[in-house]
C-alpha cells in the first residue's frame, strides 16, 4: 500500500481519529509479546528491523551485513518472510533461477541472488530450515517485533528523522511500535541521519550505540541522458528520488507505485515510449527490476545501491562474531 499523506504531516484530525485504533494495535502486540513463548536456536541470529512500516532500507542493510560477514569467513543464511509471495505459506529455500518475485516476494529474490535465503510466513519453521544449512550466522530480514524467537543481536534501522513521520503508531502514523520501546530493545541503531542530530531529537541515551551509514546509488551501464524519469514501488519512494539527486542526476519526472507493486506491462510499455519521446532515461530500483520482464527491462536503467559500513560499526560487529564463536551472549 501507499503510505497515507497524513502520516508525514503534523498531527491532525485524521491522526486523532485513528488514535483509538492505534491503542488497540498496541494492545494486541502487547498481548502477543506476553503470551508468546520465545524459542532459542543454536545458531546466532542477528535481527535487522525497523520502527516504521516499510521504507527504512532493511534489505540493502541485510545484504551489506551478510556480505561483510561472509568476507569474514562466516557461512550466512538469511531468513525473510517473503512478503507478498504466493508460495510463502510453505518454507522455501529460494532459488532465483527457479522462483519468481511473485512466488517468494521481490526482496527474497534480491537476497537469494547473493546469499542462501529461506522464506516463509512461519518464522520458526524458517529458522529450523535455516539451521539445516549449517550456517555460522543467521541474519533475519525484519522480525524485530516478533517475540517467538530469541535474537543474539537486535539491529534497529532508523533511516532518518523524517521517515518517522508524525511519530504516531499505526494506523494513526507509520510506526510499528513506540520509538522508546524499539530503541530500548536495540543493541545498536543504524541510520543514514547525522547521529548527533538523531540522538538529540529522539532523546536517545548516550549508552545506545548509534552508527551512521553511507549509501551510493549507481548504474552499471551508461545512461543516454542524466535527465531521468524515475519510478519505483517502495515504502518511501522519496528516499530513492533523493538518492538520485544526491548523485547529480536531474529527476524531471517521478512515478510512485504502491510498495511491492508489480507494474502492469501496458503501463511499462507506455512509460518506455513516453520516455523516448521526451528524451528521458527511465530508471527504477533493483527491487522493481526483479518484477519486470526482460523485454521491458532492456529499455530501463536499473539503479543499484551500495551501503558502506563505518569502521566503528565493523569493530563492534567483529566483537560479536568473536563472542558468538565462544557461545556467549554478546553485549555492546
Amino acid at each position: 500500500m501507499k503510505a497515507p499523506k497524513f502520516w508525514f504531516q503534523k498531527p491532525n484530525l485524521l491522526s486523532l481519529l485513528f488514535w483509538p485504533f492505534s491503542k488497540l494495535y498496541q494492545l494486541v502486540n502487547w498481548l502477543r509479546e506476553r503470551l508468546s513463548q520465545s524459542r532459542s536456536f543454536q545458531t546466532p541470529i542477528w535481527c535487522v528491523g525497523n520502527i516504521t512500516l516499510g521504507g527504512s532500507g532493511k534489505t540493502p542493510v541485510t545484504l551489506a551485513l551478510s556480505g561483510w560477514a561472509e568476507q569474514n569467513q562466516q557461512k550466512v543464511c538469511i531468513v525473510s518472510k517473503g512478503y507478498m509471495g504466493t508460495l510463502t505459506h510453505q518454507t522455501i529455500t529460494v532459488n532465483p533461477n527457479q522462483h519468481t518475485a511473485k512466488d517468494v516476494g521481490d526482496e527474497a529474490i534480491l537476497l537469494a541472488q547473493k546469499h542462501t535465503t529461506i522464506v516463509g510466513k512461519d518464522r520458526i519453521s524458517s529458522l529450523i530450515e535455516a539451521e539445516k544449512q549449517n550456517p555460522s550466522l543467521i541474519i533475519m530480514d525484519d522480525g524485530y517485533q516478533n517475540p517467538t524467537f530469541k535474537k543474539s543481536l537486535h539491529i534497529l534501522i532508523i533511516h532518518s528523522l523524517d521517515s518517522l513521520g508524525n511519530k504516531n503508531i499505526f494506523p494513526a502514523g507509520p510506526l510499528r511500535q513506540s520509538i522508546d520501546s524499539a530503541c530500548n530493545k536495540a543493541d545498536m541503531i543504524l541510520t543514514f541521519e547525522n547521529t548527533n542530530y538523531l540522538r538529540d531529537q529522539l532523546d536517545l541515551s548516550l549508552t545506545t550505540p548509534l552508527f551512521q551509514l553511507t549509501k551510493k546509488t549507481f548504474f552499471k551501464g551508461p545512461l543516454k541522458t542524466k535527465n531521468l524519469w524515475a519510478f519505483c514501488g517502495l515504502g518511501n519512494p522519496d528516499q530513492f528520488y533523493q538518492s538520485l539527486i544526491d548523485e547529480g542526476y536531474n529527476v524531471l519526472k517521478k512515478t510512485s507505485f504502491a510498495d511491492h507493486a508489480t507494474i502492469p506491462p501496458t503501463k511499462l510499455k507506455a512509460m518506455i515510449q513516453e520516455a523516448k519521446t521526451k528524451n528521458l532515461s527511465l530508471v527504477c530500483t533493483t527491487k522493481d527490476a526483479v518484477k519486470i520482464h526482460a523485454k521491458f527491462l532492456s529499455e530501463i536503467n536499473v539503479a543499484h545501491m551500495e551501503i558502506d559500513l563505518p569502521a566503528s560499526l565493523i569493530k563492534v560487529l567483529s566483537s560479536h562474531l568473536t563472542i558468538n564463536s565462544k557461545n556467549e551472549k554478546p553485549c555492546v
